[in-house]
């Protein structure tokens, strides 16, 4: 670790001296032309000198090294934590063990070191290529957000397939701004969950139920890509499950999944879910798992989100509201969801979740967020005419959150949207 900081140091000291010296040269060879009694063979001289000075500080300066950050990023398909699971599990899993490759990057120093006495905060998301710009402004509003002195963010990135190098290259450029506390883990999932094809969703969607498995975590964040979050997540990580195999944020169940036995004050959106995997481990809730996603029978009406409240209900708690609140337009919008879930909710968690949330979950406007002129879903006449209403406030959130990564331009180009 210092060894690498010791290198840049060094070269930055170099360049800047080189810099100096170009200056210098300049300012004096400009001041000797200007002097008539000078010689022209010692202004030749003096260049010459400047010259061999110049050549023997290049000598010292890996420009390839220094400038591609890339170069000090290990890559590696040896991710011990893994490697753990895999002995663990490999004789009981091992049909899917064999469709998950992983790689990892992390800076090119012990990252053990960096992770000491601070939160490693276990984040899950998943993927495909068209998603890739929505992902990376979901996960720069996170690292924007990060405690830097008590929070180190492990980010496991389950790819669909069709993810390619380049969009792999445009989320790992997170590691140069955050390397103190980021390490990225990629597993290209393959054939994972290609059984499950009666759902609207991308199979990539069922990827996240198969974390307890191969993550070898107690606990694991997951996280969808149309959230925002606004502060750092080491409080919401060290909730108390109270014997919960999983937190997540009330939704409104749907009658046409009644038949599964879940009541709707233990029904959860799956955007936002805190996992105990840990006890999802110990109570043999993985081939469950298995079972379900393999068993084309049943009928997932909302995907995933149906296949986890059914595996894991009545085991399921809820979070508080700052993490992981649709974006409402308010008391008056947040009243009849209430009715709908038939809970009590805590007048202080209720005011914190609508006034100083945290995570943010934008599932409430047509089109989505960061497509232009996004309105709330029940059309509201001054959602359209003013800009403080809920979707132009977290349209503008967004781009701006976008506009802090170094790809934004072709963010907008990806989005149809002229600059």
């Amino acid at each position: 670790m210092e060894k690498s900081f010791k290198y840049i140091k060094r070269k930055n000291r170099l360049i800047s001296l080189k810099k100096g010296i170009i200056k210098r040269y300049r300012k004096i060879y400009a001041i000797k032309k200007i002097k008539e009694n000078k010689s022209k063979s010692k202004i030749k001289l003096f260049k010459l000198l400047m010259l061999f000075i110049l050549m023997t500080i290049n000598i010292f300066i890996n420009y390839d090294k220094y400038n591609n950050n890339n170069k000090n990023i290990i890559e590696s398909q040896n991710y011990e934590n893994f490697n753990i699971m895999k002995d663990r599990y490999k004789s009981e899993f091992s049909s899917i063990f064999d469709k998950i490759n992983i790689i990892l990057y992390i800076r090119n120093y012990n990252i053990n070191e960096l992770k000491k006495d601070k939160t490693n905060i276990n984040i899950v998301v998943s993927f495909n290529s068209k998603y890739t710009y929505i992902l990376m402004v979901s996960m720069n509003s996170v690292l924007l957000n990060i405690n830097k002195d008590k929070s180190f963010i492990t980010y496991h990135l389950l790819c669909s397939p069709d993810v390619n190098s380049n969009n792999i290259t445009h989320l790992k450029s997170f590691m140069d701004d955050y390397y103190n506390n980021l390490e990225m883990i990629f597993y290209n999932m393959t054939t994972l969950a290609e059984t499950r094809k009666n759902c609207y969703l991308s199979k990539t969607a069922y990827f996240r139920v198969y974390s307890p498995i191969f993550i070898n975590a107690d606990r694991i964040i997951y996280l969808d890509g149309d959230t925002l979050t606004f502060d750092d997540l080491g409080e919401m990580y060290n909730l108390n499950f109270k014997d919960n195999y999983i937190l997540g944020f009330f939704d409104v169940l749907s009658d046409e999944i009644d038949y599964l036995g879940i009541r709707s004050e233990r029904y959860i959106n799956s955007g936002v879910i805190l996992f105990n995997l840990k006890k999802i481990r110990e109570d043999r809730i993985i081939n469950k798992i298995i079972d379900s996603i393999n068993d084309i029978t049943l009928n997932l009406h909302k995907c995933d989100q149906t296949l986890v409240n059914y595996l894991l209900y009545p085991k399921i708690g809820r979070l508080p509201l700052k993490y992981g609140i649709f974006n409402f337009e308010g008391k008056s919008d947040f009243g009849p969801y209430l009715s709908r879930i038939r809970t009590k909710i805590d007048a202080n968690d209720l005011e914190n979740g609508l006034n100083n949330a945290v995570i943010i979950h934008n599932v409430l406007c047509v089109p989505k967020i960061w497509y232009p002129n996004p309105v709330y879903y029940k059309q509201h006449t001054h959602c359209q005419k003013r800009d403080n209403c809920s979707c132009m406030k977290y349209h503008n959130l967004w781009h701006s959150f976008a506009n802090k990564t170094k790809y934004y331009n072709e963010i907008l180009l990806y989005l149809g949207i002229k600059k």
